[in-house]
């Protein structure tokens, strides 16, 4: 197994980052809805079983495991 650490961007926090994902996906006048949506749901589909997702010192990272 090996793992693979990526640097996705400067976000305070994971959630802020998988929204701004999202933001691109969603008309300007539905933008809102990004703020109703559970963030523990969203990460689990970021995550898909294939990544992990943290912050530290203000940076996303993303650490794949390769099977």
């Amino acid at each position: 197994m090996s793992r693979r650490v990526e640097y996705l961007g400067d976000y305070p926090t994971v959630d802020e980052y998988f929204k701004s994902q999202l933001e691109d996906l969603v008309l300007p006048a539905g933008l809102w809805l990004l703020d109703c949506l559970d963030p523990t749901l969203v990460r689990e589909w970021f995550e898909a079983g294939t990544y992990c997702y943290f912050v530290n010192r203000g940076c996303v990272f993303r650490v794949t495991n390769d099977e």
